[in-house]
């Protein structure tokens, strides 16, 4: 498997383990890891610069972006590797909304999500749920790609940020 030249700069997160022997197995979870991290990043960074770092669910604002938490709309749990890994899916949200947030709380992180991307980002989340997707080594890393990219126009965009050392 060809890895992206940044692929070992970003850091990983830990947040997904395996006490499995298998390389094939080790190295889809370390995708996987490095793939949240990435996506962790960018929703934070993207939601404090073009919001203002206003919280996706209650509107209160954070001092940095590494303030944030990456909150799912669709929960990670319910939803699968598509929409778990979707970006308009992740937002930034307090650590008080995305920890015990309940559901007055997604109602507003519903309402914030159709005033941002308009109506049919619920439409496109929904259709990601549907999708099957062989959630590997190799689809992490194209999310990985994909999600770079996305923080390559996003530093165009605002390019005084404080990016992760992995951009920079």
């Amino acid at each position: 498997m060809e890895y992206p030249p940044y692929f070992k700069k970003i850091p990983r997160k830990n947040r997904f383990k395996t006490k499995q022997k298998s390389k094939t197995i080790r190295n889809q979870v370390e995708a996987k890891d490095r793939a949240w991290a990435i996506l962790s990043d960018y929703s934070r960074l993207r939601d404090f610069a073009r919001y203002q770092g206003r919280c996706v669910s209650s509107g209160e604002r954070v001092g940095h972006w590494r303030d944030f938490h990456s909150g799912h709309y669709a929960s990670m749990g319910s939803c699968g590797a598509s929409a778990g890994f979707y970006e308009l899916n992740v937002n930034g949200q307090t650590y008080y909304e995305n920890m015990h947030g309940g559901m007055e709380s997604g109602g507003r992180y519903k309402d914030e999500l159709i005033r941002r991307y308009g109506e049919e980002v619920i439409d496109m989340i929904a259709e990601k749920k549907r999708e099957i997707v062989k959630a590997d080594e190799q689809y992490f890393i194209k999310r990985i790609e994909h999600i770079y990219g996305l923080f390559q126009e996003l530093r165009e965009e605002y390019p005084d940020e404080d990016y992760p050392d992995y951009m920079k």
